[in-house]
């Protein structure tokens, strides 16, 4: 089975639990607050930033690199976000227990050139390019967001997001992976979506108190 149908079985459960915790349930179901998405995406640019930098550090011959794009890239769009709706005064947020979490696994797994982060890229780039497109229209609609604060949405440089999705599947399944490095993607996919998971309840827990 290619690594993209793999991916896609193996965390079937943890997407479908992912879309039903914390946040992510509240930006679907329209009950999300503005303060709780200015948490939200201050906790995620902490988490692109670093997925991004080591992203860039990678060797051009490990399997990560399939997400190595600056077209793909979030942390300057959400960056723009939280410019847009806070000013300078969105870096004063929190950085969340589960962010801090995040970032440092995700940090460890680019430290040295293993498949590991090749999981992680599926979880959010393709997350961003399928589901996070059906979030904007949500959010504009329930938070009444201008177009310039839904920039993380926004892919300018991509004409064309289904066959973008379509060619980064390709492009996993092209990886020369062992067995062994097919499980480690397998299993930091999983892990991201846990992380993910976290986070949500992390930042639904905190507006809530």
């Amino acid at each position: 089975m290619p690594l993209s149908e793999l991916l896609r079985e193996h965390t079937r459960t943890a997407h479908r639990d992912a879309e039903r915790t914390g946040v992510v349930r509240a930006m679907l179901d329209g009950s999300i607050s503005l303060s709780q998405y200015h948490l939200w995406l201050r906790n995620l640019h902490e988490v692109y930033v670093t997925l991004e930098d080591a992203l860039i550090a990678q060797s051009a011959d490990t399997p990560a690199t399939v997400f190595a794009d600056p077209l793909l890239y979030r942390a300057g769009a959400i960056e723009r976000d939280l410019l847009a709706m806070l000013g300078a005064s969105w870096a004063t947020l929190p950085i969340l227990p589960a962010a801090g979490a995040y970032r440092d696994h995700v940090r460890c797994l680019g430290r040295v050139a293993g498949p590991g982060l090749l999981g992680h890229g599926y979880v959010r780039y393709l997350g961003d390019l399928s589901g996070g497109q059906l979030l904007r229209g949500l959010l504009r609609d329930r938070l009444g967001l201008p177009p310039a604060a839904l920039a993380y949405y926004e892919f300018p440089g991509i004409d064309d997001v289904p066959a973008t999705r379509n060619a980064l599947r390709e492009r996993m399944d092209l990886c020369p992976l062992s067995p062994d490095a097919v499980s480690v993607v397998l299993d930091e996919a999983l892990a991201g979506f846990r992380l993910t998971m976290n986070l949500a309840r992390d930042a639904s827990l905190a507006q809530a108190g």
